[in-house]
C-alpha cells in the first residue's frame, strides 16, 4: 500500500470510529447519564431518532452539562477528540495542507494523527458502552455486581461524572 493509500485508510478508520463514538455518546448522554432514576423501561424517555442522531456532539455535550456534572478529565478527553476529528475531517487542508503523493513524511504525519485519534475514539467509545451497560444492568439486573456510586465516579478507569455527594444531592 502506498503512503497516500495508508493516509486514506487511516482517515477512513477515524470516520468509522467517530461514528461509533458519536452513537455511543448520544445513547449514553440521552439515556444512561440523564435518566438514571428511571425504574423500568416504561419510564425511559425515548430518543427522537429523527432529531437525536442529527445533533452535533458539541451540542449534545452542552445539553449534558446542564443535567450532569461531568468529570473534568472525561470532559477534556471528549472535547479533545471532537476537536481533533473536526481538524482532520474539516480543516486539515486549511491548517496543514494535503501532502503531495511523493511527500512520505507529510503523509506519515496524516497517518500518525489519524491512527492516534482512532485509538482515543475507540477508548472513549468503550467507556461510554460500559456506562450504558451499567445503566442497563442496574435497571434490568444481571449476575454482574453493580455499584451506582462506583459507576458514577469511574467507568473503565476514567472518571465519567462527579460523585452525587460532590454535587450536593446526597449519596
Amino acid at each position: 500500500m502506498t503512503p497516500e493509500e495508508e493516509a486514506y485508510k487511516a482517515i477512513g478508520l477515524v470516520v468509522v470510529n467517530a461514528q461509533f463514538f458519536e452513537f455511543a455518546f448520544l445513547v449514553c448522554s440521552k439515556l444512561a447519564l440523564t435518566q438514571e432514576a428511571v425504574a423500568d423501561l416504561a419510564g425511559v424517555n425515548p430518543l427522537g431518532l429523527s432529531f437525536a442522531f442529527k445533533q452535533p456532539t458539541t451540542a449534545v455535550l452542552r445539553e449534558l452539562r446542564t443535567r450532569v456534572e461531568l468529570s473534568p478529565d472525561f470532559e477534556a478527553k471528549l472535547e479533545s477528540v471532537v476537536q481533533r476529528r473536526h481538524e482532520l475531517i474539516h480543516r486539515w487542508l486549511l491548517k496543514h495542507r494535503w501532502p503531495d503523493t511523493s511527500d512520505e513524511p507529510g503523509l506519515n504525519a496524516v497517518v500518525q494523527f489519524a491512527n492516534q485519534l482512532s485509538i482515543e475514539l475507540n477508548a472513549l467509545t468503550r467507556i461510554l458502552v460500559e456506562a450504558i451497560n451499567a445503566w442497563l444492568v442496574h435497571r434490568y439486573g444481571s449476575s454482574v455486581t453493580y455499584s451506582h456510586t462506583t459507576r458514577r465516579q469511574q467507568v473503565g478507569g476514567v472518571p465519567l461524572c462527579a460523585a452525587r455527594a460532590a454535587r450536593g444531592r446526597g449519596a
